[in-house]
Formats: C-alpha cells, structure tokens, sequence
C-alpha cells in the first residue's frame, strides 16, 4: 500500500479504495466434490435428497480461492495482469492502472479516466462501496517538487 501510494504521488495518479461486499459468496462452485453439497433446509426436506450449492458459502473451505480465482479472471478481462511474485498485485501496462487485492478490499491507481473505468467494471460484477479516493493534481497544476 505504501508503494502503492509513492508510485501515485510520484506519477501523479488517482488512488481509489474500494470494498467488495459479501465478497466471498461470489466464488463459483466448478467442481462436484462433497462440499458443494448440502442438506436441504428441515421444511423443505425429502428423504434422501440434498441441495447444490452454485456459490461457496462464507466459511467453507473452497470460498476464498473460489472468490481469487472469479476476481482474477474478471480483472484479466480488463487487461490486468497478475503479478507473479505477489498473486494479489496486478498491472496493466498499456494504461498504467496498478491493483493490489486484500481480501475484499480493492486499491486502484492510475489515470482518473481509467481508474473510473475500472470502477465502473467492478460495480457490474460485484456490490462495490467506495472507502476513499486520492486524487491526483488538478489538470494544468504542477506540483513543486524543489520542497524536497
């Protein structure tokens, strides 16, 4: 994060924070193991019968790398790339934008245009809350950098 936030003063960019709510309940069920089954609910029981499960409850096992696996392909789409030393860092490197993923938290940097964008994509998948954006230098304003 505080790389993150170096790099945005230094390139002049937008930060926006962003938290995915119920984050886990998006991982999608993929595979047919045990755990995506689960005992129907006592008034709706019939004998022998059990209910399939499309996404991963909060808790169970599969959940958080169901919910990494649907957010890195989401953001793959978008032209991130995943970082290979650090799963959660991803960078686009025709646009600039740079992520890191905590958990639900997002932290996007990058071009105001750009950052909105991602921002947009991300309220068509997930119900997103804004915690905080850091904007960059009105268009035009130079920053003086002999302070230093």
């Amino acid at each position: 994060m505080k790389a993150m936030l170096a790099l945005a003063y230094r390139d002049n960019l937008v930060v926006m924070v962003l938290d995915v709510k119920k984050a886990h309940l998006n991982g999608v069920v993929k595979d047919e193991d045990g755990e995506s089954f689960v005992e129907a609910p006592s008034e709706r029981k019939r004998e022998g019968t059990c209910w399939k499960l499309r996404r991963w409850l909060y808790g169970m096992r599969p959940a958080a790398r169901a919910w990494e696996d649907d957010y890195a392909e989401k953001l793959a789409t978008e032209g991130l790339s995943r970082g290979k030393a650090a799963p959660t860092c991803f960078w686009n490197e025709a646009t600039g934008v740079r992520a890191l993923v905590h958990g639900d938290d997002f932290v996007v940097a990058g071009a105001r245009s750009e950052v909105r964008h991602i921002r947009n994509k991300m309220e068509e998948w997930y119900e997103v809350k804004i915690r905080a954006v850091f904007g960059a230098w009105p268009e035009g304003r130079q920053r003086d950098h002999s302070a230093r």
